[in-house]
């Protein structure tokens, strides 16, 4: 490849990456960047799953009527 070749094949890369950021649409911010990410993560699904089953038992142990003493006379 000679010099004059190389440096139309770089500017015609740099003018497609261009481009092709033109076409993005400007990156997420914040949370909304971790939207999704592990919505497939097995791993993920169990520490999901793990929580649900911890809630469950929490709101189990809340739901049950507190022991009542009775008074001394």
């Amino acid at each position: 490849m000679t010099v004059r070749q190389i440096e139309q094949r770089l500017n015609d890369l740099e003018r497609r990456v261009s481009e092709l950021q033109a076409q993005q649409s400007p990156p997420k911010k914040g949370w909304r960047a971790l939207i999704g990410l592990s919505t497939n993560d097995p791993i993920m699904q169990e520490a999901m799953s793990l929580a649900m089953q911890y809630r469950e038992e929490d709101r189990r142990k809340a739901r049950k009527p507190a022991k009542r003493k009775k008074p001394k006379k």
